[in-house]
């Protein structure tokens, strides 16, 4: 049996998991659909893209590990950069399917600045944050116990970003399917918050 408070720093800890889980598999299942059918990038560009930020990212995890590891702080080496890399996680994510009207070199780019910036934040959060485990408990048994509540939540975080964030989007395209612009109501008009669905709606019905 776990000592008293052990559980609770458990769950605690290992529920950053979830929500980091949850992105990234979010991105592996509607990122390349999404460029693709609904922005309308070539394949082999949209690809080309995503697989540069993977380079970048395996070259960002080594300096971001130095970074944490050097960092002194009145709230230790790793905090700081778990609020840093999940705020940035959430801005990205954001602006990832929220693409302006560009094209040509803007819209690669812009593509490229999202995904570098997603790599960056994801980077920031997740190296300290698996860092952590050999600083919060000392016994060899504790660390393993602390590293299985956190596949538990990656379990959760893979279900929720590849099984339901799919039915999400179809639930608002069905949901927003009258959102339309009437032939000669110019004034009447979905909001810009629902493009993203709209977009969705759209790459379905061609």
């Amino acid at each position: 049996m776990a000592p008293r408070g052990f559980v609770p720093l458990y769950f605690g800890w290992s529920l950053g998991t979830l929500a980091m889980s949850t992105l990234l598999n979010t991105q592996t299942a509607l990122l390349l659909v999404y460029l693709i059918n609904v922005v309308g990038v070539g394949p082999a560009i949209a690809g080309s893209l995503v697989f540069f930020s993977k380079l970048y990212d395996g070259v960002t995890d080594p300096v971001m590990g130095i970074i944490s590891d050097k960092t002194r702080s009145r709230w230790g080496r790793r905090r700081p950069y778990l609020l840093l890399g999940g705020v940035g996680c959430a801005v990205s994510v954001l602006a990832m399917f929220s693409i302006p009207e560009v094209s040509g070199y803007l819209l690669y780019g812009w593509i490229l600045g999202v995904l570098l910036l997603a790599a960056t934040a994801y980077t920031i959060f997740n190296v300290p944050y698996l860092s952590m485990p050999a600083e919060m408990v000392a016994k060899p048994y504790e660390r393993s116990k602390l590293m299985s509540y956190r596949v538990a939540w990656i379990s959760l975080g893979s279900f929720v970003g590849i099984a339901l964030a799919p039915r999400l989007v179809a639930y608002c395209r069905d949901s927003f399917r009258d959102c339309r612009v009437p032939p000669r109501s110019p004034k009447v008009r979905c909001s810009p918050s629902l493009s993203p669905w709209r977009s969705f709606r759209r790459s379905q019905t061609r």
